[in-house]
């Protein structure tokens, strides 16, 4: 198989599942009957769902200890701002448990026809769980670290990270320094590409008749739409953070709608059935002005 190969088979199994058998068993048994191909097309599907669930896990898997270790990173920097000599600590004790679970997994001695006998399981659970355990602590100590130096000064007393100075943009600066951000626009980046990448499937239509353009184009559309709303939702988290709720405006209420709209996946509708509207009360008024 040519590397432009693997990639198109890559592509296909996360964005078109339903075109990956057949490359599948082009590759795999390309000579076969086809009574053959299609006693062979369920075990196909069937890996298919396997992959795509593996490493759907293992997205919402990584989001989470992500999230969660520059959480507790941040919130260990307010009550030990000094943690210069715990930091490499942690790191290396990260690195090592990483290693461990790498060298420590047991593969064929092991292996079952349908892999699934208690051993197996419990190896695969052991190993899951070191590597999760071993990226937490890591982002842990790297949060930490950031959180902790964020309020040091140079030699002149002026703070090193001060990103922005204009009065006007003071809430942006403070905001900067919450590791509600990060963790913010981590959730909103896997959202959206769920939405982007499964909006064929959200959406039901009948997609294997549209041309490539197009269905590349509702996955933008909706990547774009989740994405936006993340954005609105952030700045306004970012701006309520810095100001009173009794000084919220008419545009925070719009932003907020925004927001909404965006992460539940029905901005692009709604934009859409906005811009329609508007195209038939202008078609209406041409209409009655000319007649």
């Amino acid at each position: 198989m040519t590397i432009w190969r693997g990639v198109c088979a890559v592509c296909s199994l996360i964005f078109r599942p339903s075109k990956f058998p057949g490359i599948s068993l082009d590759e795999d048994i390309p000579q076969a009957t086809e009574e053959k191909l299609q006693e062979y097309l369920p075990e196909v599907q069937r890996r298919i769902r396997a992959v795509r669930a593996s490493y759907g896990i293992a997205l919402l898997l990584m989001t989470i200890t992500i999230a969660l270790g520059w959480g507790s990173g941040a919130a260990l920097a307010s009550s030990w701002p000094n943690p210069s000599a715990i930091i490499p600590v942690l790191q290396a004790f990260a690195g090592g448990i990483l290693l461990a679970a790498t060298l420590g997994r047991v593969g064929w001695n092991i292996q079952t026809y349908n892999g699934q006998t208690l051993a197996e399981k419990s190896n695969r659970w052991l190993f899951r769980s070191l590597y999760v355990l071993g990226t937490y602590q890591f982002v842990l100590a790297t949060a930490w670290a950031w959180f902790a130096d964020s309020d040091a000064l140079d030699r002149n007393g002026v703070p090193i990270r001060s990103p922005v100075t204009t009065p006007s943009w003071a809430w942006v600066a403070s905001v900067a320094g919450s590791y509600w951000l990060p963790v913010l626009i981590i959730v909103g980046f896997v959202h959206s590409f769920f939405y982007g990448a499964f909006a064929l499937k959200i959406w039901k239509g009948e997609w294997e008749k549209e041309t490539l353009a197009q269905r590349v184009h509702q996955r933008w559309l909706n990547f774009g739409g989740a994405a936006a709303g993340w954005a609105a939702l952030i700045f306004l988290v970012a701006k309520l953070q810095s100001t009173e709720m009794t000084n919220v405006k008419y545009i925070d209420v719009v932003i907020f709608l925004i927001a909404v709209l965006g992460v539940v996946g029905f901005l692009p509708r709604t934009l859409s059935g906005l811009v329609e509207s508007v195209q038939s009360v202008l078609a209406a008024i041409v209409k009655r002005s000319v007649g």
